[in-house]
C-alpha cells in the first residue's frame, strides 16, 4: 500500500533529497531559515515527521554518524521514487487554487479604499513580493 504524505512530509523528504545524507536538525534549519512562514512556523514539527518517514520506509539512517556523532538520514529509492510520483504531472487544480495568501485575499476588498489608497495598497504589495521574490530566487540558487 501507498503511503499517503503531508505536504510537510514532502518537503522533509525533498529537503533530505536535497541535502544528501543530514541530520534532523539540518533540516530543521532549512526550514527555520525558509522565506515562507508557512515552513519557518513547522520546524519544531520536524523530529516527528522524520519518525513518520522512517517508519514508512522513506528515509533511512545512514550507517556512519556526523561529524558530532549525530544520526544522518538519507532519502532511500522508496522515498526518491514516493517523491517523483508528487512532483509528476497532472498537477491538481486544488494544489494550485490552495494558499493562504493574504494579500490576494485583501484584493477582494480594496474597494473599500479610496482610489489613491488602492493604488498605494498595490504598489507596496507590488515592491514586498518583488523582495519576497527575491530573497526566494536567491535560497533557490543556493541549493541548485
Amino acid at each position: 500500500m501507498k503511503p499517503q504524505s503531508s505536504t510537510l512530509e514532502y518537503t522533509v523528504l525533498g529537503i533530505f533529497c536535497n541535502l544528501g545524507p543530514c541530520t534532523t536538525y539540518a533540516v530543521m534549519r532549512e526550514l527555520a531559515a525558509s522565506p515562507s512562514t508557512y515552513y519557518r512556523k513547522r520546524a519544531g514539527s520536524i523530529y516527528p515527521t522524520v519518525q513518520r518517514l522512517l517508519k514508512q520506509g522513506l528515509i533511512e539512517e545512514v550507517s556512519e554518524a556526523g561529524p558530532r556523532q549525530d544520526t544522518q538520514i538519507k532519502v532511500g529509492e522508496a522515498g526518491v521514487a514516493h517523491l517523483r510520483e508528487w512532483l509528476s504531472f497532472p498537477i491538481s487544480m486544488a494544489e494550485v487554487a490552495h494558499t493562504v495568501d493574504l494579500i490576494r485575499l485583501r484584493f477582494f476588498f480594496l474597494a473599500a479604499l479610496s482610489a489613491e489608497e488602492r493604488i498605494r495598497f498595490v504598489e507596496e504589495a507590488l515592491v514586498l513580493t518583488r523582495e519576497h521574490l527575491r530573497k526566494t530566487e536567491e535560497v533557490t540558487e543556493a541549493t541548485v
